[in-house]
């Protein structure tokens, strides 16, 4: 893998000393996580390989984009990336703060990739952190922000109806009731997570709901977790609502018995 006309850098160079302005970046080597391919974008979480906090990083694909073009990539293609993989990325370093939101909301991530795919293969590496470090309200730890990381528990059930996870159900009208069921809050002693099931092409659990469109047949219910793993970012479901800490589990796995 090579040839991409910028020097290479790593995530967690990129983290440490974000640069101005909206530089192309080019990543070597990096080991995907996890991937979701949307309706409208593409979700790629990277890490530096043998991980470590401050070492991932979302890469974007706006697949009909006109101000971050990424039109290389359709919802089908993006489905190749898959966890484990080594790949190269060049792409527009950017800090995204979505409309409204303060700056504690700031993600960074790599918009308009170029995606190589090498032959090497590598295991995602989860960094272990305290629960309060990754809490729902605790949006000043960078460190933890787009890393894969490991929670130790007991992480008990403890909301299936969160305000910060209500959406439409799929396939549904715009303003239609916020009754579909993207994620649920667990307690880990004092510390609220509040747990995201956005990445639905690798995690099978679900809460139960209204949507006809979205049958749940691995319920998340009254289950106390050993270990929860999972991908950090700051997330605002609605323009203008209130940032939150979420953490996205990757793989079934990462919700541990």
């Amino acid at each position: 893998m090579g040839g991409f006309p910028v020097p290479p850098t790593t995530v967690s160079t990129l983290r440490a000393a974000p640069p101005a302005g909206s530089p192309l970046v080019y990543l070597k080597g990096v080991v995907v996580v996890t991937r979701v391919a949307l309706s409208t974008a593409g979700e790629l979480w990277v890490q530096d390989p043998g991980g470590g906090l401050g070492s991932g990083i979302l890469v974007y694909c706006d697949y009909a984009g006109t101000v971050m073009p990424c039109t290389t990539y359709d919802r089908t293609s993006w489905k190749q990336f898959r966890r484990g993989q080594v790949i190269d990325v060049l792409g527009v370093f950017h800090k995204h703060t979505p409309t409204g939101s303060p700056a504690s909301a700031l993600q960074l991530r790599i918009e308009s990739p170029a995606i190589t795919v090498g032959t090497a293969t590598m295991d995602p590496v989860a960094s272990p952190v305290s629960a309060s470090d990754v809490q729902m309200s605790q949006l000043t730890f960078d460190m933890a922000k787009g890393s894969y990381v490991s929670v130790a528990g007991p992480v008990a059930v403890s909301g299936l109806m969160p305000a910060e996870f209500l959406t439409t159900c799929p396939g549904a009208a715009t303003g239609s009731p916020a009754d579909h069921v993207v994620g649920f809050e667990g307690k880990a002693g004092a510390s609220v997570l509040a747990i995201g099931l956005n990445l639905y092409e690798t995690v099978s659990y679900c809460v139960k709901d209204t949507c006809a469109s979205a049958a749940c047949t691995n319920p998340i219910s009254t289950q106390t977790f050993g270990k929860v793993l999972g991908i950090v970012e700051p997330h605002v479901a609605t323009a203008g609502a209130a940032p939150f800490l979420r953490l996205s589990p990757t793989v079934d796995a990462d919700l541990v018995p």
